[in-house]
């Protein structure tokens, strides 16, 4: 499983060469709205000592070495929204170039994590059900 790469179309190419003849490349697109992936990553917070990320249910320390939770320096929302700009512009047409696939599948990230979980498991499930190949 690869997130965050390929993120450009020629990366996608290469992968492309790369898995060739190995089955089926199953490629997800995460969708969630901004707005909400804004709040989601300014509120993450990380731990300070030894930089787990925090569970959802740490409410002030590190429940790994106790130490003090804080907020990514990059997830000013400011940044946030930046980053999200570049991903927008980056994404498009990797979204564009698997578009014509069997294998790209849409998934509706903003529902519980349980929901998105079984939504992924569906989508590689039925992407490879029939030998989808690239």
């Amino acid at each position: 499983m690869l997130d965050g790469f390929p993120r450009t179309v020629e990366q996608a190419s290469a992968l492309d060469r790369m898995v060739n003849g190995r089955g089926p490349l199953v490629v997800l697109d995460v969708v969630v709205p901004e707005d909400v992936l804004v709040r989601r990553l300014a509120t993450r917070r990380i731990c300070g000592r030894c930089g787990s990320n925090a569970a959802v249910h740490w409410t002030s320390a590190c429940e790994r070495c106790g130490g003090p939770l804080v907020a990514r320096v990059d997830d000013d929302v400011e940044i946030v929204r930046e980053r999200l700009k570049v991903y927008q512009r980056q994404s498009k047409p990797l979204v564009d170039y698997y578009s014509g696939r069997g294998t790209l599948r849409t998934i509706d990230g903003n529902q519980p994590a349980d929901v998105v979980t079984a939504a992924v498991d569906a989508a590689i499930a039925a992407a490879t059900a029939g030998g989808v190949a690239l």
